[in-house]
């Protein structure tokens, strides 16, 4: 994959070798997120000459054959039994794992159930004001730390489901919580 990007945005006079100031500008904007969003790696070495850098050389090397698509964000509470809906606009088919932030009001053992795809994600023995994390990277975190996570969870993590036509996932909480919700829907984009 080749990735072309401008770094000509700040003007330059035609002198070598370049500033420690320029190299750091075009660094800098090489590893700016903004531009594109791929799971990646990106080498840059400069090349030198008698008297100094005079250009780099950049590596660019993609692990997915996909990028990601701006970050989306779903926040609030529901009451025991609530339901939220969420849209996924990835352009892939196919599911992707969220990083939520679930604190609950009250005890007991927290079922979050897909009705996209029938999963249930239960963690059983949970305590009022307590805070489970679940990260993309299918990790999961408490914030009380004499929870046995390991004995109380069933190791379903909660999917996020796109198929062509049907893309909304209505995730219902059995207890009462507030919530966040992250992820990144899938671009499929050509870059040249």
């Amino acid at each position: 994959m080749v990735i072309y990007n401008s770094v000509c945005d700040k003007i330059w006079e035609t002198k070598l070798p370049l500033s420690e100031e320029e190299k750091d500008f075009v660094k800098k904007r090489c590893f700016n997120r903004d531009l594109f969003c791929f799971p990646n790696t990106f080498n840059i070495e400069e090349i030198h000459y008698a008297f100094g850098c005079i250009g780099f050389h950049l590596t660019f090397t993609a692990t997915a054959p996909f990028g990601y698509k701006d970050k989306l964000n779903f926040s609030g509470s529901v009451d025991k039994d609530g339901s939220i809906s969420i849209n996924d606009t990835s352009d892939e088919e196919g599911y992707l794992y969220p990083d939520i932030t679930i604190t609950l009001k009250s005890a007991g053992d927290l079922k979050i159930t897909n009705e996209y795809d029938k999963r249930t994600t239960v963690v059983r023995g949970c305590s009022s004001g307590e805070t489970l994390t679940f990260t993309h990277l299918l990790q999961i975190m408490s914030s009380n730390n004499s929870h046995e996570l390991g004995d109380d969870f069933n190791y379903k993590f909660i999917r996020i489901n796109n198929e062509y036509g049907k893309t909304v996932n209505k995730l219902t909480f059995n207890l009462p919580c507030t919530y966040s919700i992250s992820y990144n829907p899938i671009a499929k984009v050509v870059i040249a």
